[in-house]
């Protein structure tokens, strides 16, 4: 929520702010700390736990709570928050998750009109949109906080930063755009770190320009993992020293595990078929040992598997 505040800062003229779709209040109580607020649900038991959300808050004389559908009215605001249901229900009463933004209740249709009202926009929408259905006038920023993927957000209007793509990582607002400098990043095979980018990074197709902020490489153009033979500190990507590399083969793998003594292996896969619960049965662990995590993924279409252990963010060290 207070992500989305941020956001609107900049907006000005002193006119309210709209929630639409404000649920049971969240953003709403953080808009009204610094703006007027008109929010509207259409749902009557979620604008009333909103009214006493916002009330026990004291926050009553900046919000004006509405019950309606805010297709059909008519708002006098600067811009506005939209957060449409992803949940719809089915013909047998079942609720179902979309994903599609046509989906949406109320759907992309209904945004896109607004807009051309009401130029000033941000729509939260869910973290697997599919690029191509993202308009050309929106920015998509993706949004993680603590590591996990938790929205995207499609900003129009003067809410754009002037990037079509960006990944935000909270907390502490960390931003990077399609505006960084990229190149196309050297294919190696794993060097001493392995390096995997946040998930707002991978879902904003940001991969190649953070190996080049950081002088990184990359095991396969198709696969969001990237190396080199030196530390580099980043808060867009979680770091691993590699202790075993090679091709992919499970006798292998037991015997580096047996040599490092690892007592916890947790996997991670990308470019992988392996079912990853069926394989952890078959390692061999040793009780009280370090952990260990194995990567499954591929180099140069070969399968490859890497055993590292996870980094201190902040020097290298390992945690």
């Amino acid at each position: 929520a207070r992500y989305h505040t941020e956001l609107f800062t900049h907006i000005g003229g002193g006119t309210p702010i709209a929630d639409l779709g404000c649920g049971i209040g969240g953003d709403t109580i953080s808009f009204a700390a610094r703006f007027n607020v008109i929010a509207i649900e259409l749902d009557p038991i979620r604008l009333k736990l909103a009214e006493a959300n916002v009330r026990a808050c004291g926050l009553s004389h900046r919000v004006d709570l509405r019950c309606a559908d805010w297709t059909t009215t008519e708002l006098s605001v600067g811009a506005a928050y939209i957060d449409p249901g992803r949940r719809i229900t089915t013909s047998i009463g079942d609720r179902k998750r979309v994903f599609h933004l046509s989906e949406m209740q109320p759907p992309l249709s209904a945004v896109l009109t607004l807009q051309r009202i009401l130029p000033h926009l941000a729509v939260k929408v869910a973290p697997g949109v599919k690029h191509k259905e993202i308009p050309g006038n929106a920015e998509v920023s993706f949004v993680s906080a603590h590591g996990q993927m938790k929205e995207a957000l499609l900003r129009f209007g003067d809410l754009r930063s002037g990037a079509s793509h960006t990944a935000v990582l909270l907390p502490g607002n960390h931003r990077l755009d399609n505006h960084a400098p990229v190149k196309t990043l050297t294919l190696r095979e794993p060097g001493l770190y392995l390096y995997e980018p946040d998930a707002a990074v991978i879902r904003a197709g940001l991969v190649a320009h953070v190996g080049t902020l950081l002088g990184l490489e990359q095991l396969d153009p198709e696969i969001a993992y990237l190396t080199s033979d030196h530390f580099a500190v980043s808060q867009f990507v979680k770091v691993w020293y590699v202790k075993r590399s090679g091709s992919f083969l499970l006798k292998k793998l037991n015997v580096w595990l047996r040599e490092l003594g690892a007592g916890r292996v947790i996997i991670k896969k990308r470019g992988s078929p392996i079912d990853v619960e069926k394989f952890q049965n078959q390692l061999k662990v040793f009780k009280g040992g370090p952990e260990f995590t194995v990567f499954f993924t591929h180099v140069k279409e070969q399968p490859w598997m890497v055993v590292a252990e996870q980094c201190s963010q902040t020097d290298g060290s390992i945690s």
